[in-house]
């Protein structure tokens, strides 16, 4: 049985708890303040029961309080409170340990006694008559030869085998609803109790995140109580909504601060409440976490609270943007993604779902934009077929299987952490070895004409640029002359239309960018553009094969065009 059932059931304490300074005060139900309070007591602890029972008392007083004037017991029978090796003065603000006598025999120690705990006994075999009972109602009584008496009376629902009964706020009442079941085994004798009320100490609760599950841009309303849980009143303090970048529930500098209430000071037992709405225009790069940032506060486990929300990300800020369904032997299948949006984005609880099932992308980092990511079956396989530095991902639970034959369904989706689909795409039939990539990320991946071949000379683009595109229109020309060049190569374009937004540039075989000739410059219908067979640091490149890759984008629709093709340089020796 866990802790909680043990927290309800030590409510179950009779109200007859009370202190009294003489019996007749008794009688008129009139409370004074008596030094002494019983602060803990062990009905049924483990071992030897009749050696391991304790009383333990607190002395709430300013002055010194010698307990040689005072008996201990139930009831039936009270007995005398002797010394063990310590005397029997009691300082101020200090516990006391009443033990049973044969705890010095049995060899059944507690544990983790303090130094500073004045540790006495009874002279007597055992409390009351016989020991505390557990198997009825009982009333633990402490008795001072000047009148001062103090009684706590339980049920025996609520004792429960190793955990003693402890009074919360020992400067408080002795009411039922100030005692509780000890939250550690065998108690805590001779040491502040584990259900005590802290000095300083404040408790989030009841928080929430309206609604819990959004996609931006939208509104999140937060809600929370704060309350001062513990004796003193706090100063002036603030509580911060923040994205736990890091999942360790503690706010730092690189964490993003979303919302920050400013809360006046709290007298105990007041709650502050807490609600603000604020938009929501990008995923957060971490959950959600309340945090009240009360210096000093002795119970910090009570300060934080994660809110259930899940953001989901904005519409095609996620593309599919490459497939390889059709693998070489042992590269595995595997889906390119592009971060295509402005924010860095969070892929927990993102899937890829294709008509055979769907696996957890399982990338913890953020994807920050312009950034591409291979989700593959087999991280190592892609990474050994292309000797590639980009990003590599596995899927838990399995990778989805991408259909390739002309009769299956060839969809692909990406679903957000809400089950929301971002980007899907319905793909050619593959060819083997070779990827299909996505013409422009401006176009449809739902429809078929959206895909091409890779062109690039491994057959497959991860991590990289795609070398695909809509097809060239009619008219469309790119060559370059001579072939082979030896020092400057002539490149022709002709565009079917004037104005044309034309991007030209000049690759290695390995895919390294080596030269840019022309960037989104508008040309007339026909155009000459001239490469001195230098790279971009002035320097000649070296006798080889070059891609000379050009992009075009028309003026009346705005599709875009890429073709990539080969350029031989000879050098002279």
């Amino acid at each position: 049985m866990g802790l909680a059932p043990y927290a309800r059931a030590a409510l179950i304490l009779s109200a007859a708890c009370a202190t009294f300074s003489s019996s007749a005060e008794a009688r008129r139900g009139v409370a004074e303040s008596c030094p002494l309070v019983i602060s803990e007591i062990m009905v049924n602890p483990s071992g030897t029961e009749t050696a391991r029972e304790f009383i333990e008392l607190f002395n709430v007083g300013t002055n010194s309080v010698n307990l040689g004037e005072y008996v201990v017991g139930d009831t039936n029978e009270t007995d005398a409170i002797v010394a063990v090796s310590s005397g029997l003065i009691l300082k101020p603000g200090r516990f006391a340990l009443i033990l049973d006598p044969g705890y010095f025999s049995a060899n059944e120690p507690y544990h983790d006694i303090p130094a500073e705990a004045l540790v006495v006994t009874i002279g007597d075999a055992a409390f009351g008559r016989g020991g505390l009972i557990n198997s009825r109602a009982n009333t633990v009584v402490l008795r001072s030869s000047g009148g001062c008496e103090q009684r706590v009376s339980y049920l025996p629902e609520a004792v429960f085998p190793a955990l003693s009964l402890e009074k919360i706020d020992v400067r408080g009442p002795d009411t039922p609803d100030n005692w509780a079941v000890s939250l550690v085994p065998d108690g805590t004798p001779g040491r502040p109790n584990s259900r005590r009320r802290n000095a300083c100490d404040v408790s989030i609760r009841n928080a929430s995140a309206s609604p819990d599950t959004l996609h931006p841009p939208e509104q999140l309303t937060v809600r929370f109580d704060l309350l001062n849980a513990g004796t003193d009143t706090t100063g002036p303090f603030p509580v911060i909504l923040f994205a736990d970048q890091d999942g360790d529930s503690v706010p730092s500098a690189v964490e993003d601060t979303l919302i920050r209430w400013n809360v006046r000071s709290l007298q105990p037992a007041e709650t502050f409440t807490g609600v603000e709405t604020m938009p929501v225009s990008r995923p957060f790069v971490g959950p959600l976490v309340l945090a009240a940032m009360l210096a000093g506060d002795e119970n910090s486990k009570d300060n934080t609270q994660a809110l259930r929300c899940v953001v989901g990300l904005p519409a095609r800020s996620i593309l599919i943007n490459e497939i390889m369904a059709y693998p070489s032997e042992g590269e595995g299948q595997w889906v390119e993604i592009l971060n295509a949006g402005a924010d860095p984005l969070s892929l927990a609880g993102c899937l890829l779902k294709t008509a055979t099932g769907s696996g957890a992308v399982d990338y913890g980092p953020l994807l920050y934009p312009g950034d591409y990511l291979v989700v593959a079956e087999s991280p190592e396989g892609v990474r050994t077929r292309y000797g590639m530095g980009t990003l590599v991902c596995g899927v838990a639970g399995g990778f989805p299987y991408l259909s390739r034959s002309a009769s299956s369904s060839r969809r692909v989706s990406f679903v957000d952490a809400t089950d929301v689909s971002i980007d899907q795409a319905h793909y050619p039939v593959p060819e083997q070895g070779r990827s299909l990539e996505r013409a422009d990320s401006a176009s449809d991946g739902s429809i078929l004409e959206s895909w091409s071949p890779s062109w690039a000379s491994a057959k497959a683009t991860p991590g990289l640029r795609n070398n695909a595109s809509y097809p060239l229109p009619r008219g469309f020309e790119c060559v370059a002359d001579p072939v082979p060049a030896t020092d400057t190569v002539g490149i022709r374009i002709v565009t079917p239309e004037h104005g044309a937004s034309v991007s030209l540039t000049v690759f290695d075989m390995a895919g390294r960018e080596i030269r840019t000739l022309l960037t989104r410059e508008r040309i007339p219908a026909e155009s000459y553009v001239r490469w001195d067979g230098m790279d971009g640091s002035g320097r000649q490149v070296p006798t080889g094969v070059y891609i000379l890759h050009i992009e075009v984008v028309s003026p009346e629709e705005g599709k875009y065009f890429r073709r990539s093709q080969p350029v031989v340089i000879v050098r002279r020796r």
